[in-house]
């Protein structure tokens, strides 16, 4: 039996059948599916709500899972409204698995600390990207929200319509 990868991320693994990987991505977009429309019809519509609420409430299910760490429901609950957010915000299930497959490129080329207990570990970081953005674009908050998605965690405007350096834009 060959193996086979399906794309850059899963080059990692080991694939024994191509058609067990498309049934766990249909299992996954079939859960994907039947989750949102319960949410929906429970708390109102994507379009009625965004996904701040999910976020918020994804920090009390957290706190939940801390103190009940064998309690898996408390980590189910924290994919649904991890999911919720996502949808709410405008993702689909793959755009939100490529996300995280490019989240997981930077992660790992990222120098990290030592864990010396149980608390979260940051990354190192050594020295702030800074990132220009010029005036091309209509919203700088957003455009700077999107600089800080790149790597930046400044982002300062030139508000030179010629600008190359211009990122974001």
């Amino acid at each position: 039996m060959g193996h086979k990868n399906k794309g850059v991320f899963m080059s990692e693994y080991e694939i024994v059948s191509n058609s067990s990987v498309i049934a766990t991505d249909a299992r996954i977009q079939a859960f994907w599916d039947a989750q949102s429309e319960w949410s929906q019809a429970t708390f109102g519509l994507d379009t009625e709500r965004d996904h701040v609420g999910a976020l918020k409430h994804l920090a009390k299910e957290a706190v939940e899972a801390q103190v009940r760490p064998a309690d898996h429901i408390e980590l189910a609950d924290c994919l649904f409204l991890t999911f919720d957010a996502a949808r709410r915000a405008g993702l689909t299930l793959a755009k939100l698995i490529e996300t995280a497959e490019q989240k997981l490129v930077i992660n790992k080329a990222r120098k990290w600390n030592k864990p010396t207990s149980d608390e979260p570990v940051e990354h190192v970081r050594d020295e702030e990207v800074k990132i220009r953005s010029c005036n091309r674009h209509s919203n700088c908050e957003t455009a700077d929200a999107l600089a800080k998605t790149k790597g930046a965690f400044a982002a300062s405007h030139c508000h030179d319509d010629s600008c190359e350096d211009c990122f974001g834009c």
